[in-house]
């Protein structure tokens, strides 16, 4: 749009020098190419601020002007939206395999063990007690080592043995309840958990059949703004219209381009939400993890 605002400028000052138009159009157009030229600015610099942050998630120290190549991955990403199945059933098993609901699951688990042993721990204590042992008496050591290895004088004991607080175990009581409390709390954000990435999911694959239509139709709104503008051009170059109708078509075609834009941001960013609920976004996009 910039350089067509620059070629219609100087189409304006060759017409303005031929006397077909008013010199006072002049500063209109003027006044639009200033204007596109700092959108132009602002989104350059836009686009290196976040090729800066890219570096920087990257690891990488900016030494010069980053310059990244944006690679489309969009034909990827859709064989694996459609390749993938939509079926609700099987959240419930990716959930089971969702890393925060795994963390939750063991920690749950941990909490029970921990439990089970508190609660052991308030219970009497039975212990079966034996022992044997043979012994022998002389006035030297040399002869007392053959009656002991020869049994000559054996001696063994059994028994059993309760031990029971007489108030109870209150420490081992207090732990068992608050690892209750742990398990019950575990048990909620799991189920937490559960509801939130079917809802996600649910509401994903809604926004990915809506954002398909919705690019399609902004695709026909640019096409059909693009004719305008050039209808409109032909007229102002034919001295039938003024430059503000030609400058309102331009603006509106600008903002549909930018609409069309943003809606394609949003699909593809709900495709990739599609694919990293599926547990299947790092093979969509062919990113591989070394162990």
């Amino acid at each position: 749009m910039f350089e067509q605002t620059q070629r219609l400028l100087d189409s304006t000052r060759a017409r303005i020098a031929a006397g077909k138009i008013a010199s006072s159009t002049l500063m209109e157009v003027q006044s639009m190419a200033l204007a596109r030229e700092i959108e132009l600015s602002r989104a350059r610099q836009a686009l290196l601020d976040a090729s800066t942050s890219m570096m920087s998630l990257l690891g990488m120290k900016r030494v010069s002007e980053p310059r990244f190549t944006l690679v489309p991955e969009t034909g990827i990403s859709n064989a694996f939206v459609e390749r993938t199945t939509r079926n609700a059933d099987l959240v419930d098993d990716l959930t089971r395999r969702w890393p925060s609901w795994v963390v939750a699951d063991l920690e749950m688990r941990q909490a029970e063990v921990k439990a089970a042993y508190f609660k052991d721990l308030g219970k009497p204590v039975f212990n079966l007690l034996l022992n044997y042992q043979s012994t022998g008496f002389a006035y030297e050591r040399d002869r007392v080592n053959p009656e002991i290895r020869h049994h000559g004088y054996p001696d063994f004991f059994v028994g059993i043995s309760v031990e029971q607080p007489v108030a109870g175990n209150v420490k081992a009581s207090s732990q068992f309840l608050a690892q209750m409390d742990r398990v019950t709390q575990l048990e909620l954000e799991k189920e937490g958990i559960t509801v939130t990435h079917h809802n996600e999911f649910l509401s994903t694959q809604e926004q990915l059949d809506a954002g398909s239509h919705i690019v399609e139709q902004c695709g026909a709104d640019v096409a059909l703004r693009q004719r305008l503008v050039d209808n409109e051009l032909e007229r102002f170059r034919l001295g039938n219209v003024p430059y503000a109708a030609l400058a309102q078509k331009e603006t509106d075609l600008v903002e549909a381009k930018v609409r069309s834009i943003e809606n394609e941001s949003r699909l593809e960013y709900s495709k990739f939400l599609y694919l990293y609920y599926r547990d299947v976004a790092l093979e969509a996009y062919n990113i591989h993890l070394d162990n």
